[in-house]
């Protein structure tokens, strides 16, 4: 076997593919149980979301939908290319007169990973790669190893079978617990075809020292429980790519409108009948009209998405806005002398106590180190998969009783993204009421009414 050759001069943008969820602007994503795949092997990384594959859709992923991932993606890694997994718990899916009879939540990998149901909190950091999804991991509730016979038949196939070929697995730990196992990290695998060399008695097999092919690498996340799986996704893609991931916008946000954007949109057409005189203007219109759209944001987005645009709103409110200084909160605002804590949750259900919880811990953590109070301020877009006249239901609360009753107690404000959204309609067009909607938060306990 020959070693592939990549040509250097190769200078075609990295591709990217996210595997079991979509909905991620500016990458190629697909659904496990999508009715056909694309060319996985023509992409740089696949991004395996495996929190996604969940006990419903393990049931509906064929026997056949698993080899033909496992084949382009044991392709994919012949050719240099890169496997990053967002593990979780290993699932099993019981198929009775199948072959074989057990399929779990990670048949659609070339190498078999290994989960050991062991938890703890020491946390060894080995190599800085991924650092900020991995500053998020608290405690872990498993770590990760390769087992004996981890081989799969497509990746044999492939490459050589087990017979005749020698595999060496190539581990770059990014973390380890404080006995060294892998909590985090990568692996590479070596592959040597065996030779036949002649000797003065004869002749004898050897596996040569140099290796005939480095695949490219699987690198192995770890859980993250308190984060929604697209989110944990997202912030992947930004360690990837190097930019903040937005949500694609769903269907229903098209029917939602802006204060001033229909006025704009006329005056631009109108101005588009003049000649090159006014042509100035109309441009001027038109990234008006852009800047409001963004604001839709308030309303789907979530994980950094979300906190770059309500920290973009509270600035246009008149709020002076700062990075966290005492924790893992998203940002602080400061207005009229007070200080506030802001931590951002976008989520597909209702804020839970959890979220809540992180907040008072951060508020504790300044106490401690500024010697002073300071007031907190949780906003939430929940439902936020939903359209914004369904959410806030008896069935779907977007802060429900127990998270509003710590809340009141606590003296922190509740902001749903909602409500929000609607006070901040009022300021784009009546932009002196900024001072108003910011003492509401301010000096709100429990949930705000604008």
């Amino acid at each position: 076997m020959e070693a592939e050759i990549v040509a250097a001069t190769d200078t075609t943008p990295r591709r990217y593919l996210v595997l079991g969820s979509t909905g991620y602007a500016g990458v190629d994503s697909v659904e496990w149980t999508a009715d056909k795949l694309p060319n996985i092997v023509d992409h740089d990384t696949v991004v395996v979301d495996v929190r996604s594959l969940d006990d419903d859709k393990l049931k509906r992923v064929t026997d056949d939908r698993f080899r033909e991932i496992r084949t382009q993606l044991t392709r994919l890694l012949h050719s240099q290319g890169q496997i990053v997994v967002l593990t979780d718990f290993r699932r099993t899916d019981s198929r009775p007169h199948h072959y074989p009879e057990n399929v779990d939540n990670y048949a659609w990998c070339p190498i078999q990973i290994g989960i050991s149901d062991e938890s703890g909190e020491s946390i060894r950091v080995e190599e800085k790669r991924f650092g900020i999804y991995l500053q998020k991991l608290k405690d872990w509730r498993y770590y990760l190893y390769l087992p004996t016979g981890c081989l799969t038949r497509e990746l044999t196939e492939l490459l050589g079978s087990a017979g005749n070929t020698n595999y060496h697995f190539v581990p770059q730990p990014f973390l380890a617990n404080r006995y060294g196992k892998l909590l985090a990290g990568a692996f590479r695998t070596e592959v040597r075809s065996q030779r036949t060399v002649s000797t003065d008695f004869g002749s004898r097999r050897i596996y040569p020292e140099k290796p005939d092919l480095v695949t490219g690498e699987i690198v192995l996340l770890p859980l993250l429980p308190d984060i929604e799986p697209r989110a944990a996704v997202a912030i992947v893609l930004q360690e990837l790519t190097g930019n903040v991931s937005r949500s694609e916008s769903p269907e229903w946000i098209a029917g939602i409108t802006l204060p001033d954007a229909i006025q704009i949109e006329k005056e631009v057409a109108a101005r588009r009948k003049m000649i090159d005189e006014i042509f100035n203007e109309i441009r001027k219109f038109e990234a008006e009209r852009r800047v409001l759209e963004e604001y839709k944001r308030l309303l789907y987005a979530s994980g950094g998405d979300l906190e770059e645009i309500v920290k973009k709103a509270f600035e246009d409110l008149g709020s002076v806005v700062s990075p966290a200084k005492y924790g893992q909160e998203e940002f602080v605002i400061q207005f009229e002398g007070q200080e506030c804590l802001i931590e951002v949750k976008g989520v597909s259900k209702s804020i839970s106590l959890a979220d809540l919880r992180q907040l008072t811990d951060y508020l504790l953590r300044s106490e401690e180190e500024a010697g002073r109070s300071c007031k907190g301020v949780l906003f939430g877009n929940a439902w936020r998969n939903e359209p914004p006249d369904q959410r806030g239901t008896n069935d779907k609360p977007i802060f429900p009783n127990n998270v509003v009753q710590r809340a009141s107690q606590l003296q922190i404000s509740l902001v749903p993204s909602t409500t929000f959204f609607a006070a901040f309609c009022t300021f784009l067009k009546e932009r002196t009421v900024g001072p108003q909607i910011l003492r509401k938060i301010i000096q709100g306990t429990g949930v705000v009414v604008f």
